[in-house]
């Protein structure tokens, strides 16, 4: 059993190390289209990404939990500093159990935050997305390319970077 877990940790290990090689100064790494996504406003009113385009797009998965609640505050104010040069998608994940758009709604409206909230209430934008855990963070430059994606929490330092992406 030793050698089994050994072999499987030595190939982890190879199977890194060759993630790491050395890459140029320019990315040659084609970018992802955006998957085309179909939200829902408070009001029931359908958006589509396409919508969005001629901006980027900061869009953030959540849901009202702990981890989520510690990067509100930080998304307000981005939205408050960049909201007229990037559209903020705050993208609830309900489960119309635990978490209705009626809860979600007052959860960000208790708060005193004013980013625009959609819902994403039969997890089809978050099966496109492939969605792991909340919360997750998506850059979509103004074309509508992933730039960059970042899973579980990020600070204002990486919130930030991802800004700068879409902005230079």
């Amino acid at each position: 059993m030793k050698k089994i877990l050994a072999l499987l940790l030595a190939m982890l290990m190879l199977l890194a190390m060759a993630g790491c090689g050395n890459k140029s100064d320019e990315d040659t790494t084609p970018k992802e289209a955006a998957p085309d996504l179909f939200i829902y406003d408070a009001d029931g009113n359908m958006h589509r990404l396409s919508h969005f385009q001629g901006k980027p797009v900061v869009l953030y998965f959540w849901a009202s939990y702990v981890p989520c609640q510690a990067e509100m505050s930080g998304l307000q104010k981005a939205y408050e500093k960049y909201g007229d040069q990037i559209h903020f998608i705050i993208l609830n994940i309900t489960d119309g159990e635990k978490e209705t758009v009626e809860s979600a709604t007052k959860f960000v409206q208790d708060l005193g935050h004013t980013f625009p909230v959609y819902f994403d209430t039969a997890y089809t934008v978050a099966m496109m997305y492939g969605l792991k855990s909340l919360p997750t963070t998506c850059f979509i430059d103004e074309n509508g390319y992933v730039v960059a994606q970042a899973t579980g929490m990020i600070g204002a330092s990486q919130l930030q970077e991802g800004i700068d992406m879409l902005l230079s």
